[in-house]
């Protein structure tokens, strides 16, 4: 797919203005939510209406509306082509970060919300790769060390070490160390915070998960004003 496949936010004006009054609610109850303007809202809304506008949609149950939910062939392909991702075990966790009742779909309003969680405090960033370890569940639930080892073994490529299994134990067992979460055995949502507030480098130190600033700011200088609507003529 090409880089700017999805960066094209060429549409038929007529179109575009009718998209942005039914998305006009939604973009300014996200506007106070997010960091994002209301301009920037609704080129983000039209950046999602036309990746999935790519991908027909195999849920069932679903026959409404379907260009507001992404599936994940289209977010790991959106993804890759907007912000320079790659890696499917990655996509996939940050997929489900975003899907936390499985209904294997991504709305706009979480999409959004995760990329504003991106340019976000390091707190902000840690909260969303904490749902992704975790498969969408919220804070509250653990990590076990047999997960974490899991999730380490995505991050390093075996390169012919006899123990691999037994290294990414080690690796666990030393970023653990001296930590309650290394006594205990498993890691809860506030030592995973503490964690990162004292060394923000923590916050990916399972899997490499988010897009990185730059690509972020990048992304975001690429997005067209959307569409005004004509001004009617002075009398």
């Amino acid at each position: 797919m090409a880089s700017n496949a999805h960066r094209d936010m060429s549409m038929d004006s007529a179109k575009a203005r009718h998209l942005q009054v039914i998305w006009n609610k939604k973009v300014k109850a996200l506007a106070r939510q997010t960091r994002f303007t209301e301009d920037e809202l609704q080129a983000l809304c039209l950046v999602f209406h036309k990746i999935c506008e790519t991908y027909e949609w195999w849920g069932s149950g679903i026959t409404k509306d379907r260009v507001d939910r992404l599936d994940i062939q289209g977010f790991r392909d959106g993804m890759s082509a907007l912000l320079d991702m790659a890696g499917t075990a990655s996509l996939d966790a940050l997929y489900a970060a975003q899907d936390p009742n499985n209904k294997r779909y991504v709305t706009a309003s979480r999409w959004i919300r995760a990329l504003d969680a991106v340019q976000g405090s390091d707190e902000d960033r840690a909260n969303l790769c904490w749902r992704a370890y975790l498969h969408g569940e919220e804070g509250g639930a653990t990590l076990t060390r047999a997960t974490m080892a899991k999730y380490t073994k995505n991050m390093f490529i075996d390169v012919g070490i006899d123990d691999f299994s037994g290294f990414c134990k080690e690796f666990v067992d030393t970023i653990l160390k001296d930590t309650a979460a290394g006594k205990e055995g498993f890691m809860t949502h506030k030592q995973y915070l503490n964690l990162v507030a004292k060394s923000p480098l923590f916050t990916e130190f399972l899997l490499e998960l988010l897009p990185s600033r730059d690509a972020m700011r990048t992304f975001l200088a690429t997005l067209s004003p959307p569409p005004r609507p004509p001004r009617g003529r002075r009398a």
